[in-house]
């Protein structure tokens, strides 16, 4: 099969291992593609949305697409080898696993030989078996607080370790978000640190709110969550930022007063990290190798002395924050951990400045942001040195900014990527608000 090249609207480099990436993450292509690798022909797709790239340079690639057609809606995952008898010995794995089949025409899994790929047709999946039995909400599970789960919506896929899901109810509200892991231990230890987290930071009277635990399976590796109220920070009028960063704040404070729960060390901004990762951004982008070298060097040497660590959210940022007429709520705590709380407020300011730098927020709103969010914070618990707090605000900029703009391939952080060095450079020496 010929395949044709096309024209990218990035600037990273050619991957010397992973050669089809820029094809495989390009919608047009995809669609066209796997039109004729999946089915022949003879389904023609009307739609296609990328939802999902988990990208690591010179070593692995998947990506998860939304295809829509006549009957229906398609959601196929691929994983890219660096060679085609990788990606045959995969296919060959797989299909010797039992797969749950997705309507006809399409197959559980294709060894897609033009681009060394392998493609799954949900339900299948090689290591979410479970996937395929929230097709239909389980009996021992529909009834809940909340109300009657009937029917199921996946609102997010990564493929081989975790899918969450709408569950809806008869009315067509949701009644829970079910989160399947691949792993059943991780929904029953996750269970407890939710109700952990939640019942600690309602004991501690802050105003911020996390989702409770209502049920889990144990043996389908099934938590279900209650659905809070409110609309997602981007969708909130302006005028509201400043009040509901406040408030964000304030509940980041009492959850870091909580115990540890068993969680284990945050080590994404650890300086090692930060390096390494200055490093992968020079190999995808060598007109930036200088800068990017500069800056990890600089950020390796002066890591500062962390404060006292504390049990931390793990990715605070505004898509996790939900705003309602009763208040704001912190969803998404799979990722806590403990370490320093520069962590958590590093990760939220770095977001807010990424902001103002793709112009979602202007200067004067992402300045009010921090402070209100600084002060919320302050008003129970002390920020941490303002040098501490600069060096991870830096280090976030690069590492969850910077670098995963890469390997999630986001058009907008692709395209920042110079400004978002240059911003962390500078957050080492101008102070924060």
């Amino acid at each position: 099969m010929l395949i044709p090249v096309l024209r990218t609207s990035h600037d990273l480099a050619p991957d010397p291992v992973l050669v089809h990436r820029d094809r495989l993450t390009d919608e047009q292509f995809v669609a066209d593609h796997l039109s004729t690798v999946l089915t022949g022909g003879r389904v023609h797709f009307t739609s296609v949305r990328r939802t999902t790239v988990k990208y690591r340079w010179s070593d692995s690639l998947r990506v998860v697409y939304e295809l829509g057609h006549a009957g229906g809606l398609a959601r196929v995952a691929g994983r890219s080898f660096a060679t085609s008898q990788r990606a045959a010995d995969a296919a060959a794995s797989a299909g010797r696993r039992t797969l749950a089949c997705p309507q006809p025409p399409f197959r559980a899994v294709t060894l897609d030989e033009a681009t060394n790929s392998v493609w799954f047709v949900a339900p299948a999946d090689r290591r979410l078996p479970a996937l395929s039995i929230l097709d239909i909400p389980p009996d021992h599970l529909g009834d809940l607080p909340t109300g009657r789960w009937v029917s199921t919506e996946l609102v997010q896929y990564a493929p081989e370790r975790s899918a969450t899901f709408r569950a809806v109810g008869t009315d067509g509200s949701t009644v829970a978000f079910a989160k399947l892991y691949r792993h059943p231990a991780d929904a029953v230890d996750l269970a407890g640190f939710y109700r952990h987290a939640v019942d600690g930071v309602r004991s501690a009277g802050s105003v911020m709110r996390l989702p409770a635990p209502l049920a889990v399976d144990p043996a389908l590796g099934v938590l279900l969550l209650e659905p809070l109220p409110g609309v997602d920070w981007n969708r909130i009028d302006p005028a509201r930022f400043s009040r509901s960063a406040a408030a964000i704040g304030e509940g980041l404070a009492a959850l870091h007063g909580l115990a540890r729960a068993g969680r284990r060390p945050f080590e994404r901004l650890r300086s090692d990290h930060v390096l390494r990762a200055t490093q992968l951004i020079a190999e995808a982008r060598p007109d930036l190798a200088d800068t990017a070298a500069a800056l990890g060097r600089r950020l390796h040497s002066t890591a500062p002395a962390s404060s006292a660590a504390v049990l931390l959210h793990g990715d605070v940022h505004p898509k996790n924050v939900l705003v309602s007429g009763e208040g704001v709520s912190l969803i998404d705590l799979d990722q806590a951990g403990w370490g320093s709380p520069a962590n958590d407020l590093a990760g939220m300011i770095a977001r807010v400045r990424h902001g103002a730098l793709s112009g979602e927020l202007t200067l004067a709103e992402a300045a009010s942001i921090e402070r209100a969010f600084l002060d919320g914070y302050s008003s129970r618990r002390s920020v941490v040195p303002s040098g501490e707090l600069r060096w991870f605000v830096a280090a976030a900029l690069v590492v969850e900014r910077a670098l995963r703009a890469i390997t999630r391939f986001h058009p907008d952080g692709l395209r920042l990527i110079a400004d978002t060095l240059a911003t962390a450079s500078d957050v080492l020496e101008d102070p924060l608000p």
